[in-house]
């Protein structure tokens, strides 16, 4: 919903408050990669699905996003952290 995109910008409107969970490239392939894993795919099905799909789909997020109200930034370990933002 927070695509800085022409068919997606609008959404924003219908937010009362937006939230956005912020990590690291590297850091979310692993997570997609051993997600597809616990599904039932080899590494090396997760891994191409994670090159061919989920790793589009991470960038596209991550560059091309409307600013939020509130931002967390998820850590290494999964813990989140707080990144109050007035953009």
């Amino acid at each position: 919903m927070l695509l800085d995109e022409d068919n997606r910008r609008e959404l924003k409107s219908f937010c009362d408050y937006s939230v956005f969970i912020e990590a690291k490239e590297k850091f979310l392939k692993t997570r997609l990669i051993q997600r597809k894993i616990k599904g039932g795919s080899t590494e090396g099905e997760a891994l191409e699905f994670y090159e061919r799909t989920d790793k589009k789909n991470v960038l596209r997020v991550m560059n091309n996003r409307i600013p939020t109200d509130l931002t967390l930034k998820m850590l290494k370990s999964g813990e989140k952290t707080l990144k109050i933002c007035r953009d």
